[in-house]
């Protein structure tokens, strides 16, 4: 085996390796239950700011009118010297229904999900060690408790 290749299979070991750590990232999330909390009163939901509890925004694609620009006629209603398939359409010629809300003007809230509440509560990080099971709040190149890296 030439030198260049175990040079290769040395190099592409240790990337490998490198990738596959023994602390892993782990997010919790603890509901809120705080009667005096501000945002929910301690259900643990709250009306969406975004949508505004809705469920549902105006549509980005269509910026809430149900119908976007034909990419097929440029807009104009004619491709290739006939009428494009758009002109033959509900709507007017050139605009095709908006294929991101399919012409209902809406989409699903992002920052709900369409639920139209969101879960109040923190989340917090750990980093937690595979082999032991140690826990910590910052990202360790090693585990202290049992040495993994």
């Amino acid at each position: 085996m030439g030198l260049t290749v175990r040079v290769a299979l040395v190099l592409l070991g240790s990337i490998f390796i490198a990738g596959c750590s023994s602390i892993s990232r782990q997010n919790t999330f603890s509901p809120c239950s705080d009667p005096q909390c501000g945002r929910c009163r301690g259900t643990k939901t709250y009306k969406c700011e975004e949508c505004l509890g809705r469920g549902s925004t105006p549509c980005r694609g269509c910026k809430g009118t149900g119908l976007v620009k034909c990419f097929d006629c440029g807009g104009d209603g004619i491709k290739d010297g006939r009428k494009c398939g758009c002109a033959l359409g509900l709507g007017p010629p050139g605009f095709k229904t908006c294929p991101v809300c399919n012409g209902t003007r809406f989409e699903q809230c992002r920052g709900c999900r369409g639920k139209g509440m969101v879960d109040c509560g923190s989340t917090t990080v750990a980093w937690v060690c595979r082999q032991c099971g140690a826990r910590y709040d910052y990202s360790p190149e090693v585990c202290t408790k049992c040495g993994a890296k």
